[in-house]
């Protein structure tokens, strides 16, 4: 039974005499085993609207390629998700990234503002969205518990804005039998923020540990 072992490691066996220490059959060829091969699998599915997950109640459904938050309305919280899941025998688990290519910008380069909590330091999304703004943009990583054991999402109102590179959304420390996690994003908009349509493009990246 597999039980922590390295994937796609062999490991080699003989009997031995514990109390003193000597083989019980001289041998040069001991018996051995290969470990089962490196597994993952990772997938990506919409939320329907009305959902109540995260503290929040999505307004919209999302598909596995599209986030589409609709008409804003002003001057309230719009929320999408989409729901992530794991599974790998990564000895020492996985970590999934999330990337934007760029903030929800429309075609004249109007943008509706991302708010400036990071990754590594989320915030409330009460003291990032103020009044200084025409509107406002972030997401939330449902995952409680990120790689090293950070607890920086623990909170649902945690949110962080667009950064470039990747940024952790979910992890485990430990092989996944099956993890599922959702990521979500919410927008407002003031009277004050030019119409139009307004896109970004997001990417996950999943990393097994093995």
């Amino acid at each position: 039974r597999h039980d922590g072992a390295r994937v796609n490691a062999v490991y080699y066996f003989r009997l031995v005499d514990a109390p003193n220490g000597v083989d019980l059959l001289a041998s040069s060829s001991y018996p051995s085993l290969s470990t089962e091969g490196a597994t993952l699998v990772f997938g990506v599915s919409g939320v329907d609207a009305n959902q109540t997950l995260e503290g929040v109640t999505t307004d919209a459904t999302t598909t596995a390629t599209t986030l589409d938050f609709g008409s804003l309305p002003v001057n309230e919280n719009v929320e999408v998700a989409q729901r992530l899941s794991v599974q790998t025998n990564g000895t020492e688990g996985y970590q999934v990234f999330l990337v934007f290519d760029q903030g929800l910008i429309d075609s004249y380069g109007n943008e509706i503002t991302a708010i400036p909590g990071t990754n590594a330091s989320p915030a409330t999304w009460a003291s990032q969205c103020t009044g200084a703004t025409t509107g406002c943009f972030g997401y939330h990583a449902g995952d409680n518990v990120l790689f090293n054991s950070s607890v920086r999402f623990a909170s649902d109102d945690t949110f962080a804005g667009v950064e470039a590179g990747p940024v952790e959304v979910m992890a485990s420390n430990v092989p996944s039998v099956s993890d599922e996690s959702e990521v979500v994003y919410r927008t407002s908009i003031t009277q004050l923020q030019p119409a139009g349509d307004y896109t970004t493009n997001v990417q996950y990246i999943v990393v097994p540990r093995f």
